[in-house]
């Protein structure tokens, strides 16, 4: 076929119908639609006249012209001509053309190669090419061989690939890597399916890479990494949750980190940084409970990444701190108490609150004015006095203020003198300004009081020795001949420690002048407490007394070691060991065979009261120290009235009880170390879960700003034969039911006289006479030798005293708070 050059209506036939030689023949120039040329027409196209293609027309062939182009034609082409080649036309090249094709960097772009293709570049080829054209390759495509190619730079492949294309690496491409190549990988663009995938040797991904790739890992696949997988050990050995920097565990999602361990939290991170300190506010806020209530003081401590400004503590959420451990709280100081925000110290619960910080200061101490106005009722209810009187009053608003304590009087009964004076001058306008309506005086669970509350507000600065002490007092005559008045139930309990046979030629020297021995049947009445005797055994010891009313006070002897046998003042020191066998069994928190002897001794006046014709209710009990302890369980077992001094709590009974507490008062000295072994005061034993209230309603005397810390002065004390601390040692022998055992007895006579110097400020009989307005026999107050001048650590004048010698039990009834509501019929104090 001759086709003129100047005859352009011929063109249309040659594109689709030329052969190879009229096409080569053509003035190329004249083909302006090239995308029209037949594949098979274009495969016998002449490399000379295929050079002579302008850009334009380069630019119009497609995928399938493309594909029948032959290496020839494509080297024939200039760089400028290549450049100019589409996309599409690049992607249509077969994978023998490109393998074979000498400048493969004049490629414009790379990104259009499919994977077939890329899989065919030569070493040679891939070494041509520039660090962004590798970025331009299909990975996915790249064999094993090619990722081993060296680079221009004589770096491998594998090193030059981006994250993206290390993305799109194949599950057989990863799994055929060596453990070098791996390390060779750029770990950002690592997948979570890619961690999951399995080397030749069966380890997971993740456990191949390096400490350092782990840190590399982009926030996103942190987040994806299960609890499982934090748990792998790196190619460095280490943990993979410590490969990771501070902003990556901050990506860990609440389900991943509520699954940690304690001891995960307690690893150190990339940044050498420990894991609780990484987490966000958010994250935080999130820990559950179960991980929360073992965190450390230190770790509640911690300063937080996502707010360096803050501790852990500050960032808990309100249930977070309401479960925080009586532990954890104990390890806390004022001061961060006082840090926690006011939504944080209204979620305190009142367990919490009558616990202890690292001071030894309870939590309703610390809290600052504003924590106090954020208390809720629920939180103020479960306060008792003693604890009321710890809280910053100016906090105090007017409704709280009309709020019922533990014990059911108004928070505002339970101030004292400084508490007043603190409160804000609104609120005591409020008080004043509501005094005589119904919405407060009529309301008050004892009026007198109330009413000095009211009367020192408006004298403001008025002498004011407290709310105790300004109510209307009892008589000086007593007229309530229900029970023997509190000065002679003290001199029974101190009588007691005083060996009857000086009685007799003594008299009112060793006795009070309104107390007798009791005889019946013309012998004294004392328990058998001869040597060898079940009693003496036991380490019980009792005699009971007549007043001139004809009342019957059985007093039992506290831990002092005269008997019955003595014709002194004279220390018996193996009825003083089993006493201190009697202490043995109350410390560890069991009812010792003493207490059982003091219900039989009191089983046995009874019974011979009864045959006199005195009634059972003209009979009390009393004693003080461990004998106020038998007292107390006597009274607990029989339902009689009686008081006690300076005694324990003492546990639940465990059979059913006569007693309800009504008649029964526990007096305890502020300061006692003996007298604050007790439920109420967040004192315990050995174990603190087995509550140990005193059974009854408490009367607490002396200067409140004394405090005592039992527990914690007993457990600085060591067992010198085993090296166990007091709680150790108590709750070793209780469990091995090993109470009367040598060693422990041991162990107990080591230690009481230990703390007596603790306890003889506070616990003398002296200090209780002086704080109730009482004068002991002379005798009674020489033979104990305690001196009311040794009482309160030698600062009397801050202790008030309480003018009640004359009163009864009912009549004193009237200053005390029960420690614990009594439920007879689920037989244990609530």
């Amino acid at each position: 076929m001759s086709v003129a050059s100047n005859n352009p209506k011929a063109i249309p036939y040659l594109l689709t119908e030329a052969t190879s030689s009229s096409l080569n023949a053509i003035e190329i120039d004249l083909l302006f639609d090239f995308s029209k040329v037949t594949p098979s027409a274009l495969k016998l196209m002449d490399p000379t006249a295929f050079a002579k293609l302008d850009l334009s027309q380069i630019r119009q062939i497609s995928e399938k012209q493309a594909s029948v182009i032959s290496i020839d034609q494509l080297n024939a082409l200039s760089q400028t001509q290549v450049l100019a080649l589409s996309p599409v036309a690049l992607s249509g090249l077969q994978n023998s053309v490109i393998e074979c094709y000498a400048h493969i960097n004049y490629f414009s772009t790379l990104k259009t190669l499919n994977p077939f293709q890329v899989g065919a570049l030569t070493a040679s080829q891939i070494a041509s090419l520039s660090l962004a054209q590798i970025h331009m390759l299909n990975a996915a495509g790249l064999t094993n061989a090619q990722l081993g190619y060296i680079d221009g730079s004589n770096q491998y492949i594998l090193q030059d690939l981006s994250f993206f294309q290390v993305g799109d690496l194949t599950r057989s491409q990863i799994a055929s890597l060596s453990l070098a190549q791996i390390h060779m990988l750029n770990a950002a663009g690592l997948t979570n399916a890619q961690l999951g995938y399995t080397d030749t040797d069966n380890r997971y991904i993740l456990q191949d890479l390096s400490s350092s790739q782990v840190g590399a890992l982009t926030d996103s696949t942190i987040a994806g990494l299960t609890i499982a997988q934090l748990a792998f050990k790196d190619a460095d050995n280490r943990y993979i949750l410590q490969d990771l920097r501070s902003a990556q565990v901050a990506s860990l999602t609440i389900a991943t980190i509520s699954q940690l361990t304690i001891a995960q939290l307690g690893y150190t991170d990339a940044d050498n940084r420990y894991i609780l300190q990484d987490f966000t506010a958010t994250q935080i806020a999130e820990l559950p409970l179960n991980i929360i209530s073992k965190l450390t003081y230190a770790q509640l401590t911690y300063s937080v990444v996502g707010s360096p400004s803050c501790i852990l503590l500050s960032l808990l959420s309100d249930v977070q701190i309401a479960s925080l451990t009586r532990d954890q709280l104990q390890g806390l100081n004022g001061d961060l108490i006082q840090s926690l925000s006011l939504p944080q110290a209204a979620a305190l619960t009142v367990a919490q609150l009558l616990d202890k910080d690292s001071q030894g200061n309870f939590i309703a101490h610390d809290l600052t004015s504003l924590e106090v106005s954020q208390l809720s009722d629920y939180q103020i209810n479960g306060l008792p006095a003693s604890r009321v009187q710890m809280l910053d009053s100016s906090g105090l608003g007017y409704s709280q203020l009309l709020l019922r304590d533990k014990q059911g009087h108004y928070v505002l009964e339970d101030l004292t003198k400084k508490q007043v004076l603190n409160l804000t001058a609104q609120v005591k306008s409020q008080l004043i300004d509501n005094a005589q309506t119904s919405e407060l005086g009529d309301a008050a669970t004892d009026p007198a009081r109330f009413n000095t509350v009211i009367t020192f507000l408006k004298a403001e600065g008025a002498d004011f020795k407290g709310f105790l002490q300004s109510v209307t007092k009892p008589s000086n005559t007593q007229t309530d001949f229900s029970s023997p008045s509190i000065a002679q139930f003290l001199d029974a309990a101190v009588d007691d420690y005083i060996a009857p046979s000086l009685y007799d030629t003594l008299g009112h020297w060793a006795l009070g002048k309104d107390l007798t021995p009791w005889m019946s049947n013309g012998q004294r009445q004392v328990s058998d407490s001869s040597i060898g005797s079940k009693f003496y055994q036991d380490g019980m010891m009792a005699q009971t007394f007549m007043t001139s009313e004809g009342q019957l006070i059985i007093s039992y002897e506290g831990t002092f070691g005269t008997t019955m046998d003595t014709n002194a003042i004279k220390i018996d020191s193996t009825f003083l060991g089993n006493q201190y066998k009697a202490d043995g069994y109350i410390f560890a928190n069991q009812v010792a065979p003493a207490e059982q002897d003091a219900v039989e001794y009191a089983a046995q006046v009874i019974n011979l009261a009864k045959s006199e014709g005195i009634s059972t209710s003209k009979i009390f009990l009393t004693g003080h120290s461990l004998g106020g302890i038998l007292a107390e369980y006597t009274a607990q077992q029989t339902g009689l009235g009686g008081i006690g001094f300076d005694d324990t709590g003492i546990p639940s009974p465990s059979t059913s009880s006569q007693g309800d507490g009504s008649n029964f008062i526990n007096i305890l000295t502020y300061g006692d170390p003996v007298s604050s072994l007790c439920s109420e005061l967040g004192e315990n034993f050995s174990d603190n879960s087995t509550p140990q209230y005193h059974y009854g309603q408490d009367l607490f005397i002396g200067n409140s700003l004394d405090t005592s810390y039992p527990s914690t002065l007993l457990n600085s004390m060591i067992d010198s034969n085993t090296g166990l601390t007091f709680e150790a040692e108590i709750t070793k022998e209780r469990n091995d039911a090993n109470i009367t055992s040598v060693q422990y007895q041991s162990f107990l006579a080591e230690i009481i006289p230990e703390l007596l110097p603790y306890a003889f400020p506070y616990h003398s009989p002296s200090v209780l006479a002086y704080d109730l307005g009482i004068d002991l026999p002379l005798l009674s107050a020489q033979a104990l030798s305690l001196g009311v001048l040794e009482g309160h650590g030698g600062n009397l004048k801050d202790a008030q005293p309480l003018d009640l010698q004359n009163s009864s039990i009912s009549q004193a009834l009237r200053y005390t708070t029960p420690p614990t509501f009594v439920s007879v019929d689920s037989n244990r104090l609530l």
